[in-house]
């Protein structure tokens, strides 16, 4: 055998046996360790159920989403300019009481990829406000989270976006991460400190015949294999929350808040999760700028809901991918609704490894 050959053999070899495995790649790690959880409304106020969850399960961080920004028409003395849209802040958190607990605070800011070309200083107002707001709330923080839903068409914009905020961030002696959707390991990793990988959204909400656009081990099972080549170092986050999605015939409308699906004189039980609309109410929606959608005698409305099995089934799958995933687990959200209709022994479960 000659050396050219040996060397060749030698170097696939190596590859094969350390070069795709994550649990061969120490420095794929995020900085923390042990419970986290997202806290997802637009005013701080919390339950004692929901300090108990914090207390019970040991939670370490709050990822504390602070604000969105999306496009809107640009006002001029209160009247809004059509046809001008620029990115604005929307549904801003208000603390009804102050923070105390002691758990670190991770801000997360959303925003849409339709908003990234349009504001060249978009990075400097994000930073300069999440500090303002923080300042304002005597909030402590060394790190920022962007939430997006970037795509390919958006993707050189967004990770631009990235870049600079990173650089103001780096200023402060903060990091950035971002979360990570499914679909987007497809892509190259964003230009962050580590991600946070979405354990959920994994189906198309919009389509009636999504059994369950939570989570879905199908589509997991798509992606899985993808995290022992990405670059990326990753925590992961896991639902405990249930939504309802309004059809009318087979268009989607909405998905349904404070609904409540059991009430016999409004809706007929069909089974698998379906329910037929027999009278006609005003619903409340996710969305902060719409105060009622109008729900009409035979819309359909789907209940989705996330069984703890199929949460601990994609925790095993996506361990045998990359070990390091769950130094950190994340749990969405810190919502007495949500957490509620689970066990302890069950939200212990999502948050230790193994069955």
């Amino acid at each position: 055998m000659g050396v050219r050959t040996f060397y060749i053999l030698t170097t696939l070899v190596s590859v094969a046996l350390f070069g795709t495995s994550c649990t061969k790649q120490p420095d794929k790690q995020v900085p923390y360790s042990g419970n986290a959880v997202y806290y997802w409304r637009t005013t701080w106020q919390l339950t004692e159920k929901e300090r108990t969850f914090v207390n019970t399960n040991s939670v370490q961080r709050i990822y504390l989403r602070l604000f969105d920004v999306v496009n809107k028409y640009e006002e001029s003395d209160g009247i809004q300019q059509p046809g001008i849209l620029v990115p604005q802040p929307q549904a801003t958190l208000h603390f009804n009481e102050p923070y105390d607990l002691p758990c670190e605070v991770i801000p997360v800011v959303y925003i849409t990829d339709d908003c990234l070309k349009s504001d060249s200083l978009l990075a400097e107002k994000v930073v300069t406000r999440v500090a303002q707001f923080c300042e304002t709330n005597d909030l402590l923080w060394n790190e920022l989270q962007i939430d997006c839903d970037w795509r390919k068409s958006t993707r050189d914009a967004y990770f631009h976006f990235l870049e600079k905020v990173r650089a103001m961030l780096k200023e402060r002696n903060c990091r950035l991460s971002a979360t990570i959707r499914l679909h987007q390991f497809s892509q190259p990793a964003p230009p962050v400190d580590y991600g946070v990988l979405m354990c959920y959204n994994t189906g198309d909400l919009t389509d009636k015949k999504t059994k369950n656009a939570i989570l879905s081990t199908k589509e997991v099972k798509l992606y899985a294999p993808k995290l022992k080549v990405y670059p990326l170092p990753l925590s992961a986050a896991y639902p405990v929350f249930s939504w309802k999605r309004l059809f009318r015939g087979d268009k989607f409308v909405a998905l349904l808040r404070d609904t409540d699906i059991e009430d016999t004189t409004a809706f007929i039980n069909c089974g698998d999760g379906n329910y037929k609309v027999r009278q006609s109410f005003s619903a409340v929606t996710p969305d902060p700028t719409v105060f009622g959608m109008q729900v009409y005698p035979g819309d359909t409305v789907r209940l989705d809901k996330v069984p703890v099995d199929t949460i601990k089934l994609v925790k095993l799958l996506l361990d045998k991918e990359c070990p390091n995933l769950h130094q950190q687990v994340i749990v969405y959200s810190l919502n007495e609704n949500d957490i509620s209709k689970y066990t302890q022994n069950e939200i212990e479960s999502i948050y230790t490894s193994g069955w």
